[in-house]
């Protein structure tokens, strides 16, 4: 690894560490584009610490659905509904 990133930057495998995710969820945020790397050899990907940073504040401990937003209510077919009566 190049000593100018060291400190600096992390790798894949050490942003993982650092967040306390798997390997595989860095390298999905990765594909999916919600964490930006810099390809530093064919096979090594590092992360900036500023991104990482942005990365944590931006998506992590945020599970479900989005803040804001309500879920929908389940739609019961008018025959399910019943008068309120009881049947014997």
């Amino acid at each position: 690894m190049p000593e100018e990133l060291v400190g600096l930057w992390y790798t894949t495998a050490e942003a993982a560490q650092e967040l306390g995710v798997s390997h595989d969820a860095i390298r999905h945020a990765v594909r999916r584009s919600a964490l930006s790397v810099r390809k530093v050899a064919p096979r090594l990907n590092m992360i900036s610490a500023v991104e990482l940073a942005r990365y944590r504040a931006e998506n992590l401990g945020r599970v479900g659905r989005p803040r804001g937003t309500q879920p929908q209510e389940a739609a019961v077919p008018a025959d399910h509904l019943g008068s309120g009566e009881a049947t014997e």
